[in-house]
């Protein structure tokens, strides 16, 4: 790596880092603010956890240069344009059933795991150890029955018309679409690439992610 690109990434890597000790202070006061449900926290949890998640990515982006690789970049940055679907579609519908939906779809993915990892020790495919009887006997997935759980999320199964929903119909078409490309074919998103790069579309899920979704 020449000295060139060395002062150009250490250069984007101290605009980030300027982002990152800017905006932590500003939400971390929103979060002193902000009103929780405590009776019903189902929908701030959810929320909340997947801007957290977001953010983390968005941090560690901006700051990990080898993120910033094509293929590396765009699979993260679809990660987080699909959260950034449900974020939005959730907080514009605003509906109980729906949150509980979400929360329910996310603990039964949790429960099957677990039958599927007791089925595998059991059968000798994977090495018992005590870190996995642990996780299996805990109680993590406990605010659902261990009867059986649908685990159908039917109002999420059509990402596009969430993205849609959401208001967000362009990000899908113009950028979680052809990064699947890259992420189940290994390939170029086509003649749009140099366009939708990860430098520049990193801004632009910053202001959907902190301007447009008033989450605080």
């Amino acid at each position: 790596m020449g000295e060139r690109h060395i002062k150009f990434i250490s250069s984007l890597r101290d605009c980030g880092r300027r982002f990152v000790d800017a905006a932590v202070p500003l939400l971390e006061s929103q979060r002193d603010h902000v009103h929780l449900d405590l009776h019903n926290p189902i929908a701030d949890e959810i929320i909340n956890g997947l801007f957290a998640r977001n953010f983390r990515f968005l941090q560690t982006f901006v700051l990990d240069y080898h993120m910033w690789a094509d293929d590396v970049g765009r699979s993260i940055l679809r990660m987080m344009i699909e959260t950034l679907f449900y974020l939005k579609f959730l907080l514009k519908e605003n509906k109980p059933e729906l949150f509980s939906e979400f929360r329910k779809y996310g603990i039964g993915q949790e429960k099957l795991f677990k039958v599927q990892l007791r089925k595998f020790m059991e059968e000798g495919r994977i090495k018992e150890t005590d870190e996995l009887h642990s996780y299996i006997d805990s109680d993590s997935d406990d605010e659902i029955s261990d009867e059986l759980v649908n685990i159908k999320l039917s109002h999420f199964e059509n990402l596009h018309a969430i993205a849609e929903k959401s208001g967000l119909g362009e990000y899908y078409n113009l950028y979680f679409q052809p990064y699947s490309t890259v992420v189940h074919q290994g390939t170029k998103c086509g003649p749009c690439s140099q366009r939708c790069s990860p430098l520049s579309l990193v801004k632009e899920t910053y202001y959907v992610m902190i301007v447009q979704t008033p989450v605080f």
